[in-house]
């Protein structure tokens, strides 16, 4: 049984994702972060997210993996910070 046999579409065209500059992930639900990694991986942006989202993973610090068939940290990124309920950033990435 698929969990997600949909395919979700970005609302920005894959044209523009060189230019994107920061990623913000609200929560884990796919429609939320399902081309995450594929955005940073273009354009370098940093992603922000909750740290529940992330996981370490025999040394590797994974995020929760956004076309995983279940519930699996599988994504690597490069450049990751967290931000919790509450909480105010001054990141200058």
């Amino acid at each position: 049984m698929l969990l997600y046999p949909w395919r979700f579409t970005s609302l920005i065209p894959k044209s523009e994702w060189s230019r994107i500059t920061h990623i913000l992930v609200t929560h884990g639900d796919p429609d939320h972060h399902w081309h995450t990694d594929r955005v940073a991986k273009i354009s370098g942006a940093p992603v922000i997210c909750n740290s529940t989202m992330l996981r370490n993973v025999n040394g590797i610090e994974k995020m929760l993996g956004p076309r995983s068939r279940v519930l699996a940290f599988t994504a690597e990124l490069a450049n990751v910070a967290t931000l919790g309920v509450g909480e105010e950033s001054d990141h200058d990435l």
